[in-house]
């Protein structure tokens, strides 16, 4: 199994893959347009995974890249950035270590 996060911007998002050891496979940018999905796709491609064993979190539930990714038939989940780990854990401590989400 292969994961992607997807870190959501206006202008371009930051992809990191990862494997079932949570091994690091690959961290790039893409730019949010279709040069940026052929970009992603390549990359995925080079895991030789078939789409259901390639699970993608990202942070919105719309949008041309929505759009791409399940019309590719990927699993795609839309998290809340405001509710991951990482914020609870920033937000919550008196000294916030921004190394925590930080490659």
């Amino acid at each position: 199994m292969i994961y992607v996060g997807i870190d959501w911007a206006d202008d371009h998002h930051d992809v990191a893959i990862t494997d079932d050891s949570a091994k690091t496979l690959s961290q790039f940018q893409i730019s949010h347009d279709s040069s940026g999905f052929a970009t992603l796709h390549g990359q995925l491609a080079k895991f030789k995974q078939s789409p259901d064993q390639i699970l993608i979190a990202l942070e919105t539930s719309r949008g041309l890249l929505i759009h791409e990714l399940l019309r590719s038939d990927y699993s795609v989940y839309a998290v809340n950035p405001g509710l991951s780990i990482v914020t609870k854990t920033v937000m919550c401590s008196r000294k916030p270590n921004p190394t925590l989400w930080m490659p």
